[in-house]
């Protein structure tokens, strides 16, 4: 029988108990009214009269306190009905419990929450639906409670009819029967939603979100204690710092869902590499960074050439098979650090020595190492305040007609004098200033000071001259790099076919229908370009046409024994030829001899620079050398 029909049989019973409640009670007055009068015939006619009208009083009077009485007991019970209602449909499981466990009452939600039925749990005990490993989490709860008469709250899982496992949270109050005996009212939420949430972020804390594997944060954890196990036992530790190479160029290309889809698939490969007291942490992005206990500098090599291997191999990720490399450095403990900050600093010097050096491979930490990310250190901080300082100046090196011996342009490049430093290489500062994002400053700084000294040249009564200027890789690539072209030359009042700017081969190379699109908006505007350290690239003829430059630039490298080396003979030969059919100019850089540019000449090359006329000079001193040509 369900609830709703055994609540209107319980109904039907009380309306019926209380009809005969009232016939009884009509019956016995009316059999003593009956044999009222026998018993009152002895009795004076005025008293009679009396105790007849105070007994109609009398009865009058009960019958209205039966009235009220059974109109309270009527409340009471569609209160207790409604209460029962209110008890069932609560979206809060409740219980009543013994002192010793057993289930005397529960709503619907509780019910429900274990997927039964409530006939099912009356007089069980609630210890055995509980896991049994954590029974006494409530047994102790529940003593708790009964000792200090307090209201704790205690979690722990429960056990479903079907064997699923959940937490709840339960809040118990204990109140006394009729008896006297005391009864614990329990209230119980299922907590399980919560519980996951604080797993999560438990994880989280402690683990990378997209890959699994531990974060920094776990990795200190792990690594202090590595480090002080290897103290006490006088082990090494070996600790791996790995960099995928261009890893950018996936995410730029194919999307950010195929490059975490990679590190996922990548991260599986390197966990299943390393033994159970190793570490494999992701840092961020692509990463990686090993703690090997117990293993010395061949061990940590061997390890090294397998992740290398495993890398190598290719990725399937979607319609994509995708190939990637790696960069390792490795710092030993504890010649290269005594703890994780400093074998890190060290190993992530060794990775990008081996990223110098060619990529794909490994390198272990060294003093030298060491000097040179000082070195690169003192450099940063130094050329950020390089401009601030007046630091940075910009030279000229003529640019010679080889027809006429005439000047015909000027090559800008970037001087940097330090008072503590001396001079600095651009070769040593340039690649600084690109991987620091300092290029970007600078480059439209020199950019700015070669158009306008191109102009003052011009004021001063020099023949116009072309301005050839270098730009990084960063540069090019640039957005905003034709606007900003065109910002400066109106800005300093100079005609575009005056600025000539120079990219090298392997900047263009590398993402050619890029290069060709920014190289059509500049020409355009009536910027001239030209291939610098051509010959060095590989470049492709069919590229080559379709790049919208006017003159290609013949590496130093292949003039510097041109006078001697048949293949290099052969090489400029080539160039020039091919320039030519293409109807571009040549110029030759590094020319340091008349043997040099007698062949030169012999080959049809258009322009030369080098030390046979003049070293790069200073504004004043270039336009003093000018004046002594003529």
């Amino acid at each position: 029988m369900g609830s709703k029909e055994k609540r209107i049989s319980e109904a039907a019973t009380f309306f019926d108990a209380r009809r005969l409640l009232r016939e009884r009670a009509s019956a016995v007055v009316e059999k003593k009214m009956v044999s009222l009068p026998e018993q009152l015939h002895t009795i004076p006619l005025d008293s009679t009269l009396k105790m007849l009208h105070e007994l109609h009083v009398h009865k009058v009077e009960l019958e209205m306190q039966n009235e009220e009485l059974l109109r309270t007991q009527n409340e009471l019970y569609f209160s207790r009905l409604r209460y029962v209602d209110l008890y069932d449909l609560a979206p809060v499981a409740y219980c009543t419990l013994t002192d010793t466990g057993l289930i005397l009452e529960c709503n619907l939600t509780f019910a429900s929450l274990l997927d039964l039925a409530r006939d099912e749990l009356i007089t069980q005990q609630i210890s055995s639906f509980i896991v049994e490993e954590d029974r006494d989490i409530f047994h102790l709860y529940k003593k708790q409670l009964l000792a200090s008469d307090q209201t704790p709250s205690c979690e722990f899982r429960m056990t479903k009819s079907d064997g699923t496992r959940f937490w709840v949270h339960l809040v118990a109050t204990l109140v006394p029967n009729t008896t006297g005996m005391p009864e614990l009212r329990a209230m119980l939420n299922d907590a399980s939603a919560r519980k996951q949430d604080e797993e999560r972020i438990q994880h989280l804390a402690h683990f990378d979100a997209l890959t699994g594997l531990p974060n920094r944060s776990q990795l200190d954890v792990r690594a202090e204690y590595a480090i002080s196990l290897a103290q006490r036992n006088q082990l090494p530790v070996a600790l791996m710092f790995l960099d995928l190479d261009h890893f950018k160029d996936i995410n730029d290309s194919l999307g950010h869902t195929i490059g975490d889809a990679l590190l996922i698939e990548l991260a599986n490969r390197l966990r299943s590499m390393l033994r159970d007291q190793d570490t494999v942490s992701r840092l961020g992005g692509d990463e990686f960074i090993f703690l090997l206990s117990g293993l010395d500098a061949n061990g940590a090599a061997n390890v090294a050439q397998k992740l290398l291997n495993i890398i190598g191999k290719s990725f399937r990720i979607g319609q994509y098979d995708l190939n990637v490399t790696g960069s390792i450095g490795i710092a030993m403990y504890p010649g290269d650090g005594t703890d994780l900050e400093a074998l890190c600093k060290s190993a992530d010097t060794a990775m990008y020595r081996t990223k110098h050096e060619g990529r794909h491979g490994y390198r272990f930490f060294t003093a030298e190492m060491q000097v040179h990310s000082a070195r690169h250190l003192q450099l940063i901080n130094a050329l950020r305040s390089a401009l601030e300082h007046d630091q940075l100046q910009v030279h000229y090196q003529p640019q010679i007609s080889v027809r006429d011996g005439r000047i015909i342009g000027a090559e800008a490049l970037l001087r940097w004098s330090h008072q503590d430093l001396g001079q600095v290489s651009p070769s040593e500062f340039i690649p600084i200033a690109e991987n620091s994002g300092l290029i970007h400053h600078i480059g439209e700084w020199v950019l700015r000071q070669a158009v306008r000294q191109a102009k003052r040249w011009s004021q001063n009564g020099l023949a116009p001259l072309v301005i050839a200027v270098n730009l990084s890789a960063i540069q090019f690539r640039h957005i905003d790099l034709p606007c900003s072209i065109t910002r400066i030359l109106e800005e300093e009042n100079l005609a575009p076919e005056y600025l000539e700017l120079e990219l090298t081969e392997g900047v263009a190379l590398h993402d050619p229908q890029g290069a060709i699109a920014i190289m059509n908006d500049l020409h355009e505007r009536g910027v001239r370009m030209s291939i610098d350290d051509f010959g060095t690239g590989y470049s492709s003829l069919g590229h080559l046409k379709k790049f919208k430059v006017y003159k290609l630039k013949i590496d130093r490298s292949f003039v510097r024994d041109i006078s001697s080396d048949p293949e290099d003979k052969a090489i400029v030969g080539t160039i020039i030829s091919m320039a030519k059919s293409l109807g571009m100019r040549t110029i030759a850089e590094g020319v340091e001899t008349a043997e040099q540019l007698a062949f030169l000449r012999e080959q049809g090359c258009d322009e030369i620079q080098g030390f046979y006329y003049s070293e790069a000079l200073p504004a004043d001193q270039f336009e003093e050398f000018v004046q002594s040509m003529r």
